[in-house]
């Protein structure tokens, strides 16, 4: 069923709230995130339990990146655009 324009600014108004929400929570998961690995630090602990399940990792993982960006400007930036290929996205963005 189609919506009317002012369902439709309800809807806004919703999203604007939940999203409101969700950056007061995720700063405080944040803040909770941090003081683990604050604790973790302190400890020289890398993995940690908790008495529910919980389980909590910080620890270095090296990996292994290509540099496109070397690569494009390198004698081979040629073969770069021979190897790539445009990609369409259409993002959805909500400010409130």
């Amino acid at each position: 069923m189609k919506k009317t324009f002012a369902e439709i600014q309800k809807t806004m108004k919703e999203l604007a709230e939940f999203t409101a929400m969700q950056a007061e929570l995720e700063a405080q998961i944040d803040s909770l995130k941090d003081e683990l690995k604050e604790y973790m630090k302190d400890e020289n602990i890398d993995e940690i339990l908790g008495e529910n399940g919980e389980h909590a990792v910080w620890r270095k993982v090296i990996s292994n990146r290509f540099d496109s960006t070397a690569f494009k400007k390198s004698e081979w930036g040629e073969l770069y655009k021979e190897f790539t290929k445009p990609t369409e996205t259409k993002p959805f963005k909500f400010f409130a």
